[in-house]
């Protein structure tokens, strides 16, 4: 995990997007950010396409993302790009032919997941991009950005030491070979998303976690790996441990993993960590000590 964090932690990021003499497209989720149909709809010129119609995820198109053509400069690029920086509601994408980086990013959408089958991968999550792109090798780039320029997604925004902006990967001769069946996920995507999608949680309750910096990242993200292995990972009930998460790792406090160890529902532990995170540290020793 450790390793994942600090190569993602020091990768270049900028300021803003680039423009260009290409064409701009963006692919916003509706399960990213919710109200994003209906803000659209009062949105000048807004032309776009259900991504996953004419896939074999047809039946979900009408609630999964969108791809979505814009002006450089204009009113709609401009509301997109923050919805990708300020609600990681997606990713912004460059290309010259509009149709072929269309067809892609259908076809990107089904990947050999390493499992010796395919799977449905939404790379258009700002973490899933990051771990999909970041482990990708040189070789496979090609096949990963196909007729694609350039993909951009946004960095977290809050946690102290850790640069805001947009990281990008971009290609000097966009691919135009044909594609082959299924792009191949990279065996370490899915540890480094394991861990990157925890870094855009913590950014996103950074007021509710007591705005961690960037050191504190590898406690939180241990702590929370740690509840979900033993079935803790709704929002509601992390939220709930928030003063558990940040104060130290539950991994060492034997009190902690009696509870997490025990056969009682999740709420249950939930409430008894709260509890025990009331209990000075060398009372629950104590407490560990005459069971």
């Amino acid at each position: 995990m450790r390793e994942k964090l600090i190569n993602f932690v020091g990768w270049s990021r900028q300021r803003t997007v680039t423009e260009s003499s290409q064409g701009v497209y963006f692919i916003l989720d509706q399960m990213l950010y919710p109200n994003l149909l209906s803000e659209l709809s009062a949105q000048p010129v807004a032309t776009f396409d259900y991504l996953l119609e004419g896939t074999d995820f047809t039946s979900l198109a009408g609630t999964g993302p969108i791809w979505l053509t814009a002006q450089w400069g204009s009113a709609l690029a401009n509301w997109c790009l923050e919805l990708c920086q300020y609600r990681h509601a997606g990713i912004v994408i460059t290309a010259t032919d509009g149709e072929r980086a269309l067809n892609h990013a259908r076809w990107l959408l089904k990947v050999n997941d390493g499992s010796g089958g395919q799977s449905w991968v939404t790379y258009y999550q700002p973490a899933l991009w990051a771990a999909m792109a970041g482990t990708t090798a040189p070789q496979a780039m090609p096949s990963l950005l196909g007729p694609w320029s350039a993909v951009y997604a946004s960095s977290p925004n809050y946690i102290s030491g850790l640069a805001p902006g947009w990281m990008n990967w971009q290609t000097d001769i966009p691919s135009t070979m044909p594609a082959a069946n299924y792009f191949t996920l990279s065996p370490h995507t899915e540890p480094a998303y394991l861990t990157l999608r925890w870094v855009y949680w913590i950014d996103e309750q950074h007021i509710a976690l007591h705005e961690p910096d960037v050191e504190r990242l590898p406690l939180l993200i241990d702590n929370l790996n740690l509840l979900r292995q033993h079935q803790i990972y709704e929002s509601a009930h992390l939220l709930n441990l928030a003063d558990v998460l940040v104060s130290e790792s539950l991994a060492t406090q034997p009190a902690a993993m009696t509870i997490l160890l025990s056969a009682d529902e999740t709420l249950c532990k939930v409430k008894q960590l709260q509890a025990l995170n009331k209990v000075p540290a060398s009372r629950r020793m104590e407490a560990h000590g005459t069971d």
